[in-house]
């Protein structure tokens, strides 16, 4: 691809061999190293202030070594459409996560990930995800009587609570099991997710550990064999359960028509993929195997990450949380008669639906802390993106982080301004990929308005009961681009409950 006149144009005849490119700018890498020793040295809190400094020696397109493997940094709009649209293989260092998550949505390529994206796309129908707001309101009703139980006036890490409250619902939803997490804070699954994402991440940025006989005679490699194992051995008798369940002796219709009160209960993503053919095959232990862990780990941390920074961005601005309660006080219920004044009660999908600011505010929260800070495709061949040589075999690495602070799409960059997404307020039209929080293309979150649904019902139950704010006026988190961005010191936040 080639820059002419502001567009981007396709060139698909490069034929050139190119084994690495002096065209694309980037720090200097150092033999068998490559840029992976800065990494090392600096440690993962300091890796994304690391890009942004990239960024802004080299511009928004560079790159890195890690070892001998280059990396291609893009945080241009223009392009990141084209390699979203059109590049859909992911890159190669996504096969980290294979042991943990099989080739399913998140890690699949090819006709494989094309027949299961199509397969699931129905799991996401807004009219089941409407019946998941119910669990949400339920577990969102237990997050905020434990956030009763925090001292008043004393610091916490939000983060702790928040995470219990999204494995609650994913297992719920997903999985159909109800893991009590919230009431069980030293859940093994929780502690080894989080175990697992942190060596996986650690993995990446290391020369050496991205070898894999290296890697499996580390420490590092047996604990995580162990944690795979025990996270397969979960979901797996979760599997066999619900499937003997659902297709055992009783008939598969009438088993869980109502629950214990006689209502009519919603089906898990589970049930779906149990009863889910592709070409008229039915899928095996092993391959929803791969797709409800592909659910639990897209969408756990990635909804605690959202929903931790968007707390922690309403605490550091109280006008704009007073604003965002007051538009929670003015929902009605579903008779149209009533404001919300009881903050116990239930909440429905179409009151969600109305809390437009809350819209402006999550997304400039997403904005400043996407979940997800980068994405990686894999270049197949020998390409001209921009004028710069993107060589064959290379990884692209889709720097959402470093675009969501780009002057030229966002003025300010570094301040918290939800009105900067209202179109009535401003016009002006953002190029569609400045902003992609759940990415984009034919590749994109299939769960996002599940997340969107998680992440407001939890905040509106939050807001109804508590004023959020800083444990201390100097808090300020240490960011860190794990495999989903996280604070390494925790977001330390202090709640009163509303009287």
């Amino acid at each position: 691809m080639e820059g002419n006149g502001g567009k981007v144009v396709w060139d698909k005849n490069s034929k050139r061999k190119i084994l690495k490119s002096e065209v694309i700018p980037g720090p200097h890498p150092i033999p068998i190293l490559g840029n992976g020793h800065e990494f090392h040295k600096i440690g993962s809190e300091a890796i994304l202030q690391k890009f942004l400094e990239y960024r802004k020696l080299y511009g928004p397109i560079f790159r890195f070594y890690i070892g001998s493997k280059m990396w291609i940094s893009v945080a241009e709009p223009e392009i990141l459409e084209v390699i979203l649209i059109f590049f859909l293989n992911f890159g190669h260092d996504y096969r980290f996560l294979v042991p943990w998550l099989g080739t399913g949505l998140v890690t699949g390529n090819g006709q494989k990930w094309f027949s299961r994206r199509k397969a699931l796309t129905s799991a996401f129908h807004f009219q089941i995800l409407d019946g998941f707001v119910d669990v949400m309101d339920r577990q969102a009703t237990v997050l905020a009587e434990k956030l009763k139980q925090m001292p008043e006036n004393e610091g916490f890490d939000i983060t702790k609570p928040v995470s219990l409250y999204a494995l609650d619902v994913i297992c719920e939803t997903a999985m159909g099991t109800k893991l009590n997490a919230q009431n069980d804070a030293d859940s093994e699954y929780v502690k080894a997710v989080i175990e697992l994402s942190s060596i996986l991440y650690q993995r990446l940025f290391s020369a050496s550990q991205r070898f894999d006989l290296i890697f499996k005679c580390t420490r590092a490699g047996r604990r995580h064999d162990e944690l795979v194992k025990f996270l397969h051995d979960f979901a797996i008798n979760v599997i066999r359960a619900r499937r003997k369940q659902l297709f055992g002796d009783v008939n598969a219709n009438q088993i869980d028509a109502t629950d214990d009160f006689g209502i009519k209960k919603r089906m898990a993503l589970l049930d779906l993929l149990l009863k889910t053919k592709i070409n008229g095959i039915p899928l095996t232990d092993d391959d929803i195997r791969e797709e409800v862990d592909s659910f639990m780990f897209a969408g756990h941390d990635t909804t605690t990450s959202a929903l931790s920074f968007l707390c922690y961005n309403l605490a550091r601005h109280p006008a704009i949380q007073a604003k965002v309660y007051d538009e929670i006080c003015g929902l009605v219920l579903d008779s149209g008669k009533i404001k919300i004044k009881q903050f116990s009660l239930k909440l429905f999908p179409r009151q969600l639906n109305e809390l437009k600011y809350l819209d402006l505010v999550i997304k400039e929260s997403l904005r400043l802390h996407p979940p997800v800070p980068f994405v990686a495709r894999k270049c197949s061949e020998d390409m001209i993106f921009g004028g710069k040589i993107f060589p064959k075999g290379s990884d692209i690495s889709l720097a959402f982080y470093l675009l969501s602070r780009d002057e030229r799409f966002f003025k300010d960059p570094e301040k918290f301004l939800p009105e900067r997404f209202d179109l009535n307020e401003n016009p002006e039209k953002l190029h569609p990929f400045a902003f992609t929080p759940f990415s984009a293309g034919p590749r994109n979150c299939i769960g996002q308005k599940f997340a969107l649904y998680e992440i407001k019902t939890a905040i509106v139950k939050i807001l109804q009961n508590f004023e959020l704010s800083l444990a201390d006026d100097s808090f300020q988190p240490i960011i860190e681009g794990e495999l989903v961005l996280k604070s390494q010191n925790g977001i330390q936040l202090k709640v009163t409950q509303r009287h």
